[in-house]
């Protein structure tokens, strides 16, 4: 089915059902490792599901919103406001990084000031960067200095209590009653994979970055601040004295590159269309968005891809990178699917094209000091998995798979994926700003959505925020985790996180959750306690995962059931069905593991000897739902559509604090009108981005974001 203006408004209504219930006080969760013999849980606490029919008050709804980003102003003021709290005072701000910003033992520079606060840790270097930040805001010349490195503090102090703040997990708007649940699905999954580890001993990195810290000029001398250890006195340096800094570390990164794969010929080659790097504390920082659309703009590309259709290859069609206000354009490539020869006549040599058989992207975390973590996904992919996995020296075209046809591109191709970088510091003071002020912008969405004439660029928007706070509660999980036999998880490097959703052809759009580089350190302990630390990170990961999607697309809990059956490596016939992805994974150490319980194409990949697992399903990553699922058919009542307080909120004094924040950074430029057909221009660029999903998504994704925010 495709979506019309009355589906998407019946998608809106029913996801506002969450903005009038009041959100329950957070309760602790059970989020220490699970003992190996313990029976797996049965059955997951309940989630009753909002009633669509009841009356909505969305002023109600944001007042609640504003209360919260209160919190989160007072809760992490603005530097500037909290150098004049410290009283521009430079002993008050050395004891405030010394002793409430963890040390965290890692090479590089991976967070910037705000992100070391939000995340209440650092290394040496990013907690020295903090420190000499907040006093050149008083007023201070500061230098940094490198000398002998300083001992590490003890790996239990990294570990949290098990406990997550209340108003933090309110933040991620998945309701209190998912943060329940998580555990309880983790340690289903966790049982039916623990027997299957065969801990091995991991080389222990060698840091070669030298500790770094602190001088300030206090006349005609410098003052030596070091706030690694937290008994160090201002003006004092355990190793003595640093000389100065001559550069900046590494910068972790993320390198995030499309390739295209043609047959020409009966051979298979590859090549690539687009590569971008990203490096760390900027890169957690910004919107990147990844989407194909036709090669020329407007006009230009039905023409070139009419010709091009003559010629029997197919339209042209590039892949795009948004990041913040910029858009790149790779290299163009024909259009995935067999070629149509032409029977005569001036085009009829267009037959022997090469034909586009597949499209994928890589995703490459970059540690300094540390071997590359790659990881690959497919977008679409025409070769029959079993003729794949075979490697024959040629390929007959006619083996080729038929894409499933979208609107005007295969399906698998109209889709948009984000790609969220996480340092472990997400802004939370900015995440609670935007929250509210999309509940502000809703009758807007909801006006152009009943006209027809959606604005993508709210969707990009939209989708971006619905990510990070799907990140958020990862990284909270992770902090908030007791130690497991002496072992501590802490986020040291980065994480990507891809937020999609791409059409499914008849109209229907599938979106997914997947954490594709899920990189987490494990401090302390032994093989077998490391190991099951990391499979518990994974069971969890995933368990969120599950608990988001069931929440945000309203499916009963049958939709992803437990994992209730003992898992089973896949065998070699087994794995060519679910394609090349976990065949890939085996050269790696991975098993791929299923049960009967399992939905089709979904499996679980497991390294025994270190415990890295993760759910994954093809092409997709983690679990995936369809919003078709999730349209009522009738439209519910909104009690406060038009209240008049809706017309005054603006003028409260919180939104000049939140249009100054909004300044302060890089302002991402609203999308403008169609092009035509279904390309919209976005950021001066005509990009493609199918009806269903420019109709379906850009409302429905806004309001399922928002949806969450009262669940229950």
């Amino acid at each position: 089915m495709r979506f019309s203006c009355r589906n998407l408004i019946a998608g809106i209504s029913l996801a506002l059902q969450c903005l009038c219930g009041p959100v329950a006080a957070q309760t602790a969760s059970p989020l220490a490792v699970p003992d190996a013999a313990a029976t797996a849980p049965a059955a997951l606490p309940p989630n009753p599901l909002p009633d669509p029919a009841q009356p909505i008050d969305l002023a109600a709804a944001f007042e609640e919103a504003k209360a919260l980003y209160v919190h989160f102003r007072d809760l992490d003021p603005h530097l500037d406001d909290r150098v004049l709290g410290l009283g521009l005072d430079p002993e008050q701000a050395f004891a405030l990084i010394r002793d409430q910003v963890q040390s965290l033992p890692y090479d590089g520079h991976l967070r910037d000031t705000p992100s070391v606060f939000a995340s209440g840790s650092g290394n040496a270097y990013d907690k020295a960067l903090a420190l000499s930040d907040l006093l050149g805001r008083m007023g201070y010349d500061t230098q940094l200095v490198a000398g002998p490195d300083a001992s590490v503090r003890p790996a239990g102090l990294f570990c949290g209590n098990g406990q997550i703040a209340a108003e933090s997990w309110e933040l991620t708007r998945l309701g209190p009653d998912v943060l329940a649940r998580v555990p309880v699905r983790a340690a289903a999954s966790y049982a039916m994979l623990n027997g299957l580890l065969a801990p091995q001993d991991q080389p222990a990195a060698v840091s070669g970055q030298p500790h770094v810290w602190v001088q300030m000029r206090d006349g005609a001398d410098w003052v030596d601040l070091d706030p690694w250890l937290p008994d160090t006195p201002y003006g004092a340096h355990p190793a003595g004295t640093g000389t100065l800094l001559p550069a900046p570390p590494a910068p972790h990164s993320v390198t995030v590159t499309v390739m295209v794969e043609t047959l020409s010929d009966g051979r298979l080659s590859q090549d690539q269309l687009l590569s971008r790097e990203f490096q760390m504390p900027l890169a957690a920082e910004s919107l990147i968005a990844l989407y194909f659309g036709a090669n020329a703009d407007g006009a230009g590309s039905a023409v070139l891809d009419a010709l091009d259709a003559l010629q029997g290859t197919g339209g042209q069609m590039a892949p795009f990178l948004m990041v913040n206000d910029q858009i790149e354009k790779g290299r163009a490539f024909t259009v995935p699917g067999p070629a149509i020869a032409a029977a005569d006549g001036f085009f009829a040599e267009g037959a022997d094209a090469p034909i586009t058989t597949a499209v994928l992207f890589s995703v490459t975390s970059r540690v300094p000091g540390l071997p590359d973590h790659t990881e690959t996904r497919w977008v679409i992919d025409l070769l029959p998995a079993e003729l794949r996995l075979s490697n024959p020296e040629t390929i007959d075209p006619a083996a080729l798979l038929t894409p499933v046809p979208g609107e005007v591109f295969p399906a698998a191709m109209e889709g948009l994926r984000h790609f969220m970088v996480s340092n472990g510091g997400t802004p939370l003071r900015f995440l609670a700003a935007e929250q509210a002020k999309q509940i502000i912008g809703l009758p807007d969405v909801l006006d152009r959505a009943a006209q027809g004439i959606p604005n993508p660029y709210d969707g990009i928007w939209s989708a971006y925020l619905e990510a990070a706070r799907v990140q958020l509660a990862a990284e909270l999980l992770i902090r908030a985790r007791p130690d497991h036999d002496g072992v501590c998880a802490v986020i040291n490097r980065p994480r990507v996180l891809i937020w999609g959703v791409a059409g499914a052809g008849e109209g229907q759009l599938l979106r997914w959750l997947d954490w594709t580089i899920d990189d987490i350190n494990l401090i302390g302990g032994d093989a077998r306690a490391r190991a099951e630390a990391q499979l518990w990170h994974g069971a969890l990961q995933a368990a969120l995962e599950k608990e988001a999607l069931l929440t945000h697309l309203l499916l009963p809990d049958d939709s992803i059931p437990l994992d209730a059956a003992p898992m089973q490596p896949l065998a070699a016939g087994q794995l060519s069905a679910l394609g090349v992805e976990p065949a890939d994974d085996a050269l790696r150490g991975y098993l791929a593991v299923w049960n009967s319980a399992m939905p089709p194409n979904t499996w679980w990949r497991l390294n025994p000897a270190n415990g890295l697992a993760d759910a994954r399903g093809r092409f997709r990553g983690n679990e995936y739902g369809n919003y078709t699922n999730a349209t009522p058919n009738e439209l519910p009542r909104f009690s406060a559509y038009e209240d008049p307080r809706l017309a005054n909120l603006e003028r409260d004094q919180i939104w000049r604090e939140i249009a100054r924040q909004e300044r302060q950074r890089a302002a991402l430029q609203a999308a403008q009108p169609k092009c035509g057909g279904n390309e919209y221009m976005i950021l001066g660029t005509c990009v493609s981005i199918p009806g269903s999903i420019a109709a379906g998504v850009i409302g429905i994704v806004i309001i399922y974001g928002i949806y969450s925010y009262y669940n229950h």
